[in-house]
């Protein structure tokens, strides 16, 4: 994802559907997974 690969991103909102059930908000899911990787340091 911090590389660029924002497939990375769509791969995780995906996960998270299909664990809901489709139930999720993709565009919060989106939001929320962006805001905790850029939270989120390495090292």
């Amino acid at each position: 994802y911090r590389a660029g690969k924002s497939n990375a991103l769509g791969f995780l909102v995906g996960q998270v559907m299909k664990t809901t059930g489709g139930k999720a908000n993709p565009r919060l899911v989106n939001e929320l997974l962006r805001a905790e990787l850029d939270a989120t340091t390495i090292g």
